[in-house]
């Protein structure tokens, strides 16, 4: 990785262009906001509503209902926070709180990236390139505080002043309060940087080996850790053999509760968590356009160019305590980490796009034309495949919900 530039004074395009991604940013934002608002089931049909936004609507709305957001049985306490009083008012306010999350998550780029590290400034596509996050802007939803509090972790491990650990740790206190396992990684993170005094590269090994023994020793550690116990919960409740990895599973007979064939799953998942949403993609529904099949496509191409850029620059970079060489090393081991959980989650990787892109943008020359190679080789090869043995992407069936709260009604 070459080094980075010394600070100086910021360029105009640092702060003008910025400024136009979030401008593109936010009008594809208001034009799905405006479409759901006048023709929601139109909006159905052309894939555009996210049903995890509608999903946690329709809790927030319940338990709004009986009793207010503050109940023991609460488990959204983060977006509770973050977005429960704008049902005070009106739901469609959270739009406006997404707005200023995104203005926030923005801002902390420009200035830790493109001002201070003189990345250039498409890079910034790792925050606004992403149009699962224009889709959710609609709603109370997970991705945009995680994205946010991405940045923040990053901002403050990065410039190390005095009170780094606590502020680090007291970042993934509250990441755990919207996504609890993502939360334990960055707390252990911070612990694990501060032991090893920011040498990235061991960092990185160490916790994938770590999250690669917590797979191994999955059914054990279910039965102690409450994380775990939870994913293992729902993961007992579906029928394993109607998702991809637990079909192979079964064909290959392996067992994810035994050491080596949970160590086999976990294999398994960190393949299809890097390369489904590229590979595998649905741009249709039975009714239109598969707006959030698109949506994921694009973010499943940032996932399969930039994160083997981010192991490439790991694996060749000289320098010791790089803060560009620290995002390769919270990218990969982000992956890693969500490779543990026994279900394919790929959008769990959505809040360290900004880590992966600015790693991508920043590395060799070499290294970007390789991993666009390929990605694109595996995708064309896929796609084409598929159509070729008439295994074109299927339709999908456009979702069926009433209209959400966060719709103002006629």
């Amino acid at each position: 990785m070459p080094p980075v530039p010394s600070v100086g004074q910021p360029a105009p395009r640092s702060r003008q262009l910025p400024l136009a991604w979030f401008a593109a940013f936010m009008a594809l934002s208001l034009v799905a906001w405006l479409y759901q608002q006048i023709n929601f089931a139109g909006s159905l049909d052309n894939g555009i509503p996210i049903p995890d936004v509608i999903n946690i609507t329709r809790t927030f709305d319940n338990l709004s209902l009986t009793g207010g957001l503050d109940q023991d049985d609460n488990q959204f306490l983060g977006l509770s926070l973050l977005f429960g009083w704008t049902w005070l008012v009106h739901p469609s306010l959270c739009f406006l709180v997404n707005a200023a999350l995104m203005a926030w998550a923005t801002k902390i780029y420009t200035q830790q990236f493109i001002d201070k590290f003189q990345l250039p400034v498409w890079s910034i596509v790792g925050v606004l390139g992403n149009p699962y996050l224009a889709l959710a802007m609609v709603g109370p939803n997970k991705e945009i505080p995680l994205l946010l509090l991405t940045l923040i972790y990053f901002k403050i491990v990065s410039e190390r002043r005095a009170s780094w650990p606590l502020a680090a740790a007291l970042t993934g206190v509250a990441v755990f309060m919207f996504r609890d396992g993502y939360g334990a990684f960055l707390m252990g993170s911070t612990l694990l940087l501060l032991i090893l005094q920011f040498r990235s590269k061991s960092y990185a090994l160490i916790a994938c080996i770590v999250c690669a023994l917590v797979a191994a020793l999955f059914g054990i550690l279910a039965n102690l850790v409450p994380i775990l116990s939870r994913n293992n919960e729902g993961f007992q409740l579906l029928e394993t053999g109607n998702l991809a990895v637990g079909a192979l599973a079964d064909l290959l007979g392996l067992d994810p509760f035994s050491p080596i064939g949970g160590l086999a799953m976990f294999g398994l998942r960190l393949v299809y968590n890097l390369t489904s949403l590229a590979l595998f993609p649905i741009y249709e529904t039975t009714g239109g356009t598969y707006w959030i099949g698109w949506a994921y496509w694009i973010a499943g191409l940032i996932s399969l160019v930039c994160i083997p850029a981010c192991i490439a620059v790991l694996l060749t970079s000289k320098s010791a305590r790089s803060p560009l060489l620290l995002c390769a090393a919270l990218a990969v081991s982000a992956w890693f980490m969500v490779s543990v959980s026994l279900f394919v989650q790929p959008r769990y990787l959505m809040p360290v796009f900004p880590y992966a892109v600015a790693v991508f943008s920043s590395s060799p020359t070499r290294i970007r034309k390789n991993c666009l190679r390929v990605a694109l080789m595996f995708t064309v090869i896929i796609v084409v495949g598929y159509r070729m043995i008439d295994r074109a992407p299927p339709l999908a069936e456009p979702d069926s919900f009433t209209s959400p709260s966060y719709v103002l009604q006629p």
